[in-house]
């Protein structure tokens, strides 16, 4: 903007112009239009289509009111716009956002969005900011909160980069991003909010990273859709579901996140979502640390798993996938647990004093268990039902029951399995189950080495 191109509004019509509305007609393309404090009460809707800066005295000080139906204030037009050091606020029962940017280039810094109301009827619209079509946008130190849609929402093929805006209490999600939208979102704080604080939509590709997401009302960042988002080191804490919630055909790259005492989960993938996750912490959350539901199939690798209420890493439904060198301590349950007809891959993971074992594998779980090392617990590897994995390479020490536990009718291969120094059995095998079982070394167990159920004389239940 052209700093000579300036002029001055009063909110009681004391500047250069009658009213805001008259500054924004009269003004040169390029010119910045400075509001001294004061509320303006807009009578309509403003538009600006020519590039404009708004430039306020503060958001404590200078206030933009709108109660029309559609936007308080909407950008629409070739060029760069800028608005900084305002409140943009709606009022009243019409639906509507509170500023919309459809074309150009626009810069919002400084600025507050609140109010915005939803359709009744399609539950549209209610965001604080939406940036749609094609438009390209910064927005920095901003915040919205209390609109009855998501606080920002990028949507089309729009881009956008999103930094250290604070979005809360916003009935949606604090931010969102839809349709083949990008850009980035860095060092946003989202709490409160009665959806998400990050939610990616659809094909949207938008990069996550140091973002702040706690205490909102389901997720702290949902991926969903087709989308191929990442999310890097962003701290999810303490929302009422998950962490990371990946959903439908979603793919992103989550890496370095840490994701702690949430409701459900640390990480959760359902549906068809696959991807990778390397690298994050998923501490102390009140199920499990990873969650792999219906057939997804998400590459989980050099994760930390660790003090979860149930499993470090879970696999449920048909989930598959692979698990690579994570590391799954002292949960309350298993450190890795495969149940239904989950068939994943567990590939070089510790799990050192989970209370009961370190993998497990229930019901009718398959897949493969290699090289794996567990420490403590009831059981190294403990298996039930019809479960049939393929069992090799593992280390199981110290456990105070057995190294490798068959229970049921499970059964599958255990290959060159070294099960040592624990408090009763190497391997139980119970009556029913029939496992092939070679090259398996048992040495230094208190009780016996291998023992099946007949002779077992009531040891093991």
């Amino acid at each position: 903007m052209d700093a000579n191109m300036e002029v001055h509004v009063a909110a009681d019509g004391g500047g250069a112009f009658a009213d805001l509305a008259e500054a924004v007609r009269e003004a040169q393309p390029g010119a910045v239009i400075r509001l001294e404090s004061g509320s303006y009460r807009l009578p309509a809707p403003l538009l600006l289509s020519r590039p404009l800066a708004l430039v306020g005295a503060g958001v404590e000080q200078t206030r933009l009111i709108g109660a029309d139906e559609g936007y308080v204030l909407r950008v629409d037009g070739a060029g760069a716009f800028a608005i900084r050091d305002l409140t943009i606020a709606h009022e009243g029962l019409a639906a509507a956002n509170g500023v919309e940017v459809a074309a150009g280039e626009v810069e919002l810094s400084r600025c507050y969005f609140t109010g915005g109301r939803r359709q009744d009827a399609t539950n549209d619209g209610g965001h604080g900011l939406h940036i749609t079509g094609h438009a390209h946008g910064v927005v920095t130190d901003c915040e919205a909160t209390g609109n009855a849609g998501h606080g920002i929402l990028i949507s089309e093929q729009a881009e956008a980069v999103l930094e250290a805006n604070h979005c809360r209490e916003n009935d949606a999600s604090g931010l969102a991003y839809a349709g083949e939208a990008g850009g980035a979102a860095r060092r946003n704080e989202c709490g409160g909010n009665g959806q998400s604080a990050i939610e990616v939509a659809d094909q949207a590709r938008p990069a996550l990273e140091r973002n702040t997401c706690s205490g909102n009302a389901m997720h702290g960042i949902e991926i969903g859709g087709a989308s191929s988002a990442t999310a890097r080191q962003n701290t999810c804490r303490e929302n009422d579901q998950v962490g990371i919630f990946v959903v439908n055909q979603a793919s992103p790259l989550l890496e370095d996140n840490v994701c702690e005492r949430n409701q459900a989960c640390g990480i959760a993938y359902t549906e068809q979502a696959h991807g990778s996750a390397r690298g994050n912490q998923c501490n102390a959350n009140g199920q499990y640390g990873i969650h792999a539901a219906g057939t997804s199939a998400p590459v989980l690798t050099g994760n930390s798993c660790h003090g979860n209420r149930r499993c470090g890493i879970a696999y449920g439904a048909s989930a598959a996938g692979a698990a690579v060198a994570n590391a799954c301590n002292r949960n309350e349950s298993d450190g890795i647990t495969v149940a239904a007809q989950a068939h994943p891959t567990l590939d070089g993971n510790h799990c050192r004093n989970n209370t009961s074992s370190g993998l497990a594998f229930t019901e009718e779980a398959a897949g493969a268990a290699l090289r794996n090392t567990c420490v403590g617990g009831q059981f190294g590897i403990y298996l039930n039902t019809v479960a049939h994995p393929t069992l090799l390479g593992n280390v199981c020490r110290q456990s105070s029951e057995a190294g490798i536990g068959y229970f049921d009718s499970s059964g599958g291969e255990a290959r060159q399995n070294s099960c040592t120094d624990g408090d009763r059995i190497g391997i139980f095998v119970a009556a029913h189950a029939r496992p092939i079982l070679d090259g398996n070394v048992c040495s230094g167990n208190r009780v016996d080495t291998v023992v099946h159920g007949k002779d077992t004389g009531g040891l093991l239940h």
